[in-house]
């Protein structure tokens, strides 16, 4: 049975992060603070010392240099063997099927912004048969709860979830303040940001079993 440790949002503070061991590591973006070369150089180097046998990343819209010079960026990656990066691609680990996205709805001038229309064909392009889902979007009303009152998780993703997709985990992070666990339907639905609203760590990876 794999065990799946999942973390998100650690913002270049991933070397304060203790690190549950695991089969496979996923991060699900916003590894960066603003995505430069420094900050993705020193992320994906910690990445790879992980001792988990698999590695996934999935980037955020803070991970500019991902969005913003690709070709850099899988140079990079190249250094970096061990890890697998997913973006609006899959893969299958330990007869798992992943399948990973880093679309988000308008949240200012970062990466992978997508606005509603755009969204909505990205998500129809992710395969029906999917065990584990790594978007940094949240899906809408589950574990999208802004301090300010906010729902910002993406209405799309959520009816491609639960009506298509239906996966056995979807991982995400994005939204900070909303960290934690949902089951939905079929789905556990986990929200893995490590840091609080105030960038200041304090949530644990997710251990998850399957």
């Amino acid at each position: 049975m794999p065990r799946i440790v999942a973390l998100s949002d650690t913002h270049c503070k991933h070397s304060m992060i203790q690190v549950p061991e695991g089969d496979i590591l996923v991060h699900a973006g916003d590894a960066t603070s603003r995505g430069t070369l420094a900050e993705m150089k020193a992320f994906l180097t910690w990445f790879e010392t992980q001792p988990h046998q698999h590695k996934i990343f999935v980037a955020g819209n803070h991970d500019m240099l991902a969005a913003d010079d690709h070709s850099l960026f899988e140079m990079l990656l190249e250094e970096h063997p061990t890890i697998t990066y997913l973006e609006d691609s899959g893969t299958e680990i330990m007869g798992l099927r992943f399948y990973g996205t880093p679309w988000v709805s308008w949240c200012g001038d970062w990466a992978f912004v997508a606005n509603s229309a755009e969204r909505y064909e990205i998500w129809k392009q992710i395969p029906t048969e999917t065990d584990v889902l790594v978007t940094h979007s949240p899906i809408y009303q589950i574990l999208d709860l802004c301090k300010n009152g906010d729902k910002v998780g993406c209405q799309y993703l959520r009816d491609e979830v639960i009506n298509r997709i239906k996966p056995k985990l979807l991982l995400h992070g994005h939204i900070h303040e909303a960290y934690g666990q949902h089951q939905l339907e079929h789905t556990l639905v986990a929200n893995c940001a490590q840091l609080n609203e105030v960038y200041q760590p304090m949530y644990k990876p997710h251990i998850l079993d399957l």
